[in-house]
């Protein structure tokens, strides 16, 4: 099991250097990028191979693995227009993620509807996924869908992977209480275990999500993927990261 860190929020405000300079400080894994105009990152659509597959460079002379590039594509949209519209741009971000050396792209459903039935909008964003899946495994992508907003619950989650139907499309566990309801832990995890291929963490010592059981849990059913942490803003990032490495390497301890 690996601990990296995601753009979002502790670095948005990061340059790339600074970027993989602070994770090496802090003892971090990987980074996980956010394609977001407000992030110092600058990573976009516009970006030229050239800058990604700079970036690609910066973190692997840090000794720093690109762990993904979280994308904000939805496949929702009741417009069947919106979606395609998003497919599209979303095959552009797997070249860019091929350029940049990431190994997933995190999408999102991202929202259920009140103004058609809920198997609808399912069957729409799993149908997109199996399309995007089918284009982007050959380039070496994956696609990790993450249990988010509308799709929070796991067994809608679970629902869009399985009708996918594809190794290289699974869940990201956002370690949020309706991925994994408190009071039905253990039946919900042996149920979602198998579709959970990333996982974004947050606060592990936020007592709404038992971070502490559910981390032994993934050591104890081998996970061996990475979890990418999801951190507020701090004056003193280093500080933070390392003291979150120290509570994550306790909660995994034998």
């Amino acid at each position: 099991m690996h601990l990296g860190l995601m753009a979002y929020q502790l670095a948005k405000d990061w340059d790339i250097e600074t970027t993989a300079r602070m994770c090496k400080e802090g003892k971090m894994e990987s980074f996980e990028f956010f394609a977001h105009p407000d992030y110092k990152q600058k990573v976009s659509l516009d970006m030229p191979a050239s800058e990604a597959k700079k970036i690609r460079k910066v973190f692997s002379d840090n000794g720093l693995a690109i762990a993904g590039l979280a994308i904000n594509e939805r496949y929702d949209w009741p417009n069947i227009a919106q979606v395609k519209e998003a497919v599209a741009r979303t095959k552009q971000y797997v070249l860019l993620a091929v350029d940049m050396g990431a190994p997933r792209l995190r999408v999102l459903g991202d929202q259920l509807h009140p103004t058609e039935p809920k198997a609808w909008t399912i069957s729409r964003v799993s149908n997109a996924l199996t399309e995007l899946v089918h284009y982007s495994a050959g380039l070496g992508v994956d696609m990790a869908f993450e249990m988010n907003n509308g799709f929070a619950n796991w067994d809608d989650a679970v629902e869009v992977v399985k009708r996918v139907n594809h190794p290289r499309c699974y869940l990201v566990h956002n370690s949020q209480p309706q991925n994994t309801p408190p009071e039905d832990f253990d039946r919900v995890f042996e149920i979602i275990r198998p579709y959970i291929g990333h996982v974004h963490l947050h606060d592990l010592l936020d007592t709404k999500f038992p971070y502490k059981k559910f981390l032994r849990k993934l050591r104890d059913s081998n996970y061996e993927g990475t979890c990418s942490l999801e951190l507020n803003p701090s004056s003193d990032p280093t500080r933070v990261l390392h003291l979150t490495r120290a509570v994550f390497e306790e909660f995994i301890a034998k």
